[in-house]
């Protein structure tokens, strides 16, 4: 099993971004396997400015299902535009490899509680969630459980940041 320590290790290619441990996750799941620790920095950087693009991750994973080569990738995420309210909005989820090539773009939607950050002190802790994605019941098979998504929410007021086969997307 890979620790963080063991991560950060394999990461250390992309230049100038630190990780936060306590985000750190591992999922294994019939071939599929993901590594993810959030990217110091995200969680201080609010709504308003999602425009102009936020380094979100870093990812190592092992999924043909996104039809990207296994590898290590920075997430960022930009929103379509500048966003001045709350509610859900639409923005562009890009990987990048290590030579700040683009290997992979998927368009989501994602919720906006606050578009600036809120007036606390307190620690801005960042949660990740790994799903398997079905929209209705009816959908429920065991392929379905072969789409998944990963989603970043945290206190600077988003939730819903999203890499994977099935993000969401606006109708």
């Amino acid at each position: 099993m890979t620790h963080f320590s063991d991560f950060r290790e394999q990461t250390n290619i992309f230049k100038h971004s630190r990780l936060i441990e306590s985000s750190y996750l591992r999922a294994e799941s019939r071939g599929i396997v993901i590594q993810s620790a959030v990217i110091d920095g995200f969680q201080t950087t609010p709504a308003s400015k999602y425009h102009l693009g936020v380094d979100v991750a870093l990812l190592q994973y092992q999924c043909k299902k996104l039809d990207v080569p296994d590898g290590l990738y920075k997430l960022n995420v930009h929103s379509l535009h500048p966003i001045k309210t709350t509610g859900t909005h639409e923005a562009i989820s890009t990987l990048t490899n290590a030579e700040e090539e683009v290997i992979h773009e998927c368009p989501h939607i994602f919720d906006v509680t606050s578009v600036d950050l809120p007036g606390s002190n307190e620690e801005m802790e960042v949660a990740t969630q790994v799903n398997s994605f079905v929209d209705t019941f009816e959908d429920h098979t065991f392929s379905s459980h072969e789409y998944w998504t990963i989603n970043y929410c945290c206190k600077n007021g988003t939730c819903g940041t999203c890499i994977g086969s099935a993000c969401p997307v606006q109708k």
